[in-house]
């Protein structure tokens, strides 16, 4: 992952095009991963991302490198949009196209449905702090470091509620047979 610096800021909040593309380059897999934990659809992931980065866009004049990595300050972007996103859905606000949803369903599967039965599981059985830490650890790769300051937690808090989500995980692969063949590697 390319290291952001402050000169590179710089032109990212003079819209140079080059910085944004380095930005989604370096960003793009682990930024969608963490999204599509959440949303759990590739179609709204996809939507979801690319409001994120306009999101990013707009307001990177907000980003103070004092305060900490850029990969942080984006993420921290995307929980709150996902967040905001999430809460929209759950009430209603957000209109699905029909014909779109079958379009994308029919050309672009879903890569492992029970990957995305057992996270939907997982996340209903585990607090949302043990998920939060989880996903960050698993699927955006962020070191209990970059946690802590995406979280706001001590390292200390920041492990014991991964150690305590990596236990309630495997409870859940040991309780359901249907989950036996996902192993969750150095959990």
């Amino acid at each position: 992952m390319q290291k952001i610096n402050k000169k590179f800021i710089e032109k990212l909040k003079n819209k140079d095009s080059d910085a944004f593309n380095i930005i989604y380059q370096t960003y793009h897999k682990n930024l969608y991963n963490y999204i599509r934990k959440y949303v759990m659809n590739d179609f709204d992931s996809d939507d979801v991302e690319q409001e994120i980065y306009m999101r990013m866009l707009d307001n990177i004049c907000l980003y103070d490198y004092k305060k900490g990595s850029f990969s942080l300050w984006l993420f921290k972007v995307a929980k709150n949009y996902i967040k905001n996103y999430l809460m929209a859905r759950q009430r209603g606000k957000i209109i699905y196209d029909d014909d779109k949803v079958h379009h994308y369903v029919n050309y672009y599967p879903i890569e492992d449905p029970a990957l995305d039965k057992f996270l939907k599981e997982v996340k209903a059985k585990i607090s949302k702090d043990e998920y939060d830490i989880f996903m960050l650890r698993v699927f955006s790769k962020m070191k209990y470091t970059e946690c802590v300051e995406y979280l706001g937690l001590t390292i200390d808090q920041c492990k014991k509620r991964y150690l305590k989500a990596k236990k309630r995980i495997n409870k859940i692969i040991y309780e359901k047979k249907e989950f036996s063949d996902i192993i969750v590697k150095k959990v």
